[in-house]
């Protein structure tokens, strides 16, 4: 594979992202005008932006072409592109006021694992010697991380 066509491969999974995010947007104010639940809505799209970022690298290992790895990518996190309209979102259900510093407090316990998860994938890669552990391990935390948002993700105002 060409460097220029390495380059145009990496925009796929970005370009994919920003749909999904985009059209997740866009889905949830219709079914919040449709009357639906906050909570559901927003457990509803968190649910499939973790789920559905999982289960793509768990299929990951067992390609054999580019093409199909830049696929599964593109699928993890588009996926979890719809978590914008889900815990992104919900910094305003449960606190109009605060959303701004509620979103920066989330955001930079959120770069803790970012900066942790690099260590701790090199970690994993040497102690077994496979991708395919690291993307065990990234998937297990996407289905906690699920759980636990539909145990105690609310959509009521609380302050």
């Amino acid at each position: 594979m060409t460097l220029p066509r390495v380059g145009l491969f990496s925009l796929i999974p970005w370009i994919a992202t920003f749909t999904a995010s985009n059209l997740a947007g866009w889905i949830a104010d219709r079914m919040l005008r449709e009357g639906v639940r906050v909570v559901t809505v927003r457990k509803t799209f968190q649910s499939i932006a973790f789920i559905g970022g999982a289960m793509p690298l768990l299929l990951l290992p067992s390609v054999s072409t580019p093409e199909q790895a830049i696929l599964l990518v593109t699928m993890s996190v588009a996926c979890n592109g719809l978590g914008t309209a889900a815990f992104a979102a919900n910094h305003l259900d449960i606190a109009p006021r605060y959303a701004g510093i509620l979103m920066g407090i989330s955001n930079t316990v959120a770069t803790i694992p970012g900066i942790i998860g690099v260590a701790a994938a090199g970690f994993v890669l040497r102690a077994t010697g496979s991708f395919s552990a690291v993307f065990d391990v990234i998937a297990m935390v996407y289905i906690v991380g699920a759980i636990g948002y539909n145990l105690w993700a609310s959509g009521d105002q609380k302050l």
